[in-house]
């Protein structure tokens, strides 16, 4: 993970808000982007996103640790408009699924908030 990387997702996410994982990939740029890492929910067999850099993973990762970022719950229709919709099923609940399935997530400034929009 680099720290410029790393600053250009946090500053993307703080002004943007409601970031998807495609716009993350689109910001990391091909070199640092793409790639063979996943974010998942292997217990439940959900995919959150897949196809990123180690590089580009490891700061989300990273970010989501330290509490600077959260993910929060999106629709179909962000990734549609981003250009990125995933041919798989899409997870309904947070519940253990026979065959993989997607949720879609969008990724919010600081620390999650329940009772927050």
């Amino acid at each position: 993970m680099t720290t410029d990387l790393r600053d250009n997702i946090l500053d993307y996410i703080v002004v943007n808000g409601n970031v998807s994982y495609v716009e993350l990939q689109r910001v990391a740029g091909e070199e640092q982007g793409a790639g063979s890492r996943a974010h998942s929910m292997v217990d439940l067999n959900i995919d959150l996103w897949w196809g990123m850099s180690e590089g580009l993973a490891e700061t989300i990762e990273s970010l989501l640790h330290e509490r600077m970022i959260h993910q929060h719950p999106s629709t179909l229709l962000v990734y549609a408009i981003d250009g990125g919709i995933p041919k798989m099923p899409i997870a309904k609940s947070l519940r253990k699924y026979k065959s993989p399935r997607w949720l879609p997530v969008t990724f919010q400034s600081g620390e999650r908030c329940d009772g927050c929009n």
